[in-house]
């Protein structure tokens, strides 16, 4: 088809659904909010065809796996995964091992603030404070402390072959007994609730690293991921 035809209603390009500028209505509810999205464009559409999906999965009581990435966790959205999986609405969990870690820096109260892109990143290092994306946590009083209460973790484990949802499930377990605000971290969440996590590597992140640092001082902590 020549591209300048004034025709342009007969292009196999064109046949979508024709886009109009969408309006909140006074009483409406979430349902009509994602069908409103479903008509636009981008990450609201995806949220739509993601919220379809989800009530498709639940009526035909399905499996539900969540998978939990990028750096939503310290930006405190773990709030929502702890009250799906209170509800009944995650059977089984794949996250990054980073989205694990951070999680227990709000169970164990240590200090992640909001803060900005637009920072000398130098000024930050001379301070003690470092940045993930928007946000601020500190090196010795966040970072290394979750270390060390990793480390805690880590010499109480029984050594023997474990998978990495048998891993986070004894952390979520340590984190109920110890930490002082349990109910801010979905990994406690899944361990009370019986949900699993599991990681999709047991070695690119701190928890990895730190794991490694017992391997090299004689105790084998590491999970084997395809372990069931």
């Amino acid at each position: 088809m020549d591209k300048n035809c004034e025709n342009w209603r007969r292009s196999r390009y064109m046949q979508g659904m024709k886009i109009e500028p969408v309006h909140w209505t006074r009483g409406s509810g979430i349902e009509q909010i994602i069908e409103n999205f479903s008509r636009t464009c981008i990450e609201a559409r995806n949220v739509a065809d993601g919220a379809k999906l989800l009530k498709e999965m639940i009526e035909k009581n399905d499996t539900i796996w969540l998978g939990i990435s990028g750096m939503g966790i310290v930006g405190g959205m773990g709030g929502y995964i702890i009250d799906l999986i209170n509800n009944g609405f995650v059977d089984a969990i794949c996250s990054t091992g980073a989205q694990v870690y951070h999680d227990a820096h709000f169970a164990f109260g240590l200090p992640v603030v909001q803060g900005s892109t637009k920072v000398d990143d130098n000024a930050l290092d001379a301070d003690g404070t470092t940045r993930i994306w928007d946000t601020n946590i500190r090196l010795e009083e966040t970072l290394i402390a979750q270390d060390n209460i990793l480390r805690d973790f880590i010499s109480r484990l029984e050594e023997k072959e474990r998978s990495t949802a048998d891993y986070n499930y004894e952390f979520g377990k340590y984190i109920l007994e110890k930490s002082q605000s349990p109910e801010k971290s979905f990994v406690a969440a899944a361990a009370e609730k019986g949900v699993p996590i599991f990681l999709d590597s047991e070695a690119n992140h701190s928890i990895g690293m730190n794991n490694a640092y017992f391997y090299l001082n004689g105790k084998n902590a590491d999970p084997i991921p395809s372990r069931r």
